[in-house]
């Protein structure tokens, strides 16, 4: 006999209070496999939390499900289920802000509001996870000019490689993004 697996629900998103905010709790699990929850929570009251800029890559591809506790689910961009499974073992405080999942991107009331906080959000945070993507030969160069305060430039050669590096960095989606200066200096 046959057994089918019954399709997850879909989270429902409740109507958030007066200056509330969700946030991602990241539990600890049993198994290899991130599990999370999704709370509500006033932002004047939060638990120390960690927000994540990143790049959502296309938002009408909410291709992936991401499973909460629960076992209900929400659809989110593949970049964010990508930028997630790095981050998750590099967040200090257990709860992630991340906009994408966090706010109800399906009531325009819901997004308004929230937007109108993020100033906040992100000035409360304990600090912002920057995902500019995947690692490649030039972020080896990029990390060693960024403690160029500390050494001398030896060779022309290095520092062309070095400048190309950063014209590389700069070329990425993330900044190109209306946020960023937001999300990274608050």
């Amino acid at each position: 006999m046959i057994q089918h697996t019954p399709p997850a629900a879909t989270y429902c998103y409740e109507n958030l209070g007066e200056r509330h905010i969700r946030l991602l709790k990241l539990l600890v699990s049993s198994n290899a496999d991130p599990t999370y929850n999704l709370i509500e929570t006033s932002l004047d009251s939060a638990p120390p939390y960690e927000t994540v800029s990143y790049v959502w890559g296309r938002e009408q591809d909410r291709s992936q499900a991401l499973t909460f506790a629960s076992s209900q689910t929400v659809h989110v961009t593949p970049t964010l289920q990508h930028t997630l499974s790095h981050l998750y073992s590099r967040c200090q405080t257990g709860y992630l802000w991340l906009d994408q999942i966090c706010i109800d991107q399906s009531n325009i009331l819901e997004c308004n509001q929230q937007v109108g906080l993020m100033g906040e959000v992100y000035s409360k945070a304990q600090r912002v996870l920057i995902w500019l993507g995947e690692g490649d030969e030039d972020s080896q160069h990029l990390s060693t000019l960024l403690d160029i305060t500390s050494t001398s430039i030896q060779q022309q050669h290095s520092f062309n490689h070095r400048r190309l590096s950063i014209r590389k960095l700069l070329a990425l989606p993330w900044f190109g993004r209306a946020w960023v200066v937001q999300e990274a200096v608050l």
